[in-house]
């Protein structure tokens, strides 16, 4: 809950069919065609620091319909 404010949140995936498949389901949201892979620890903080660089502030791993744990940018990065 953010009291009525915009928050942005990257979504990240732990594979590529998992990513392939939100994208079929969001396309209203007219995501890229290309992924980026994340290979390990180092790869996901790199990922995080794009995803701030970006303006987002909390990012979401495998995201399903629903309420979904969002988990602060800054937590991925250290």
């Amino acid at each position: 809950e953010t009291g009525g404010e915009e928050v942005l949140v990257a979504a990240l995936f732990s594979s590529p069919e998992k990513a392939r498949a939100f994208r079929e389901r969001a396309s209203h949201l007219d995501l890229p065609d290309n992924l980026g892979t994340i290979e390990d620890r180092d790869g996901l903080r790199r990922h995080a620091l794009v995803a701030r660089q970006a303006g987002a502030d909390y990012a979401v791993i495998d995201p399903e319909s629903g309420l979904t744990e969002a988990i602060p940018i800054e937590e991925w990065i250290r």
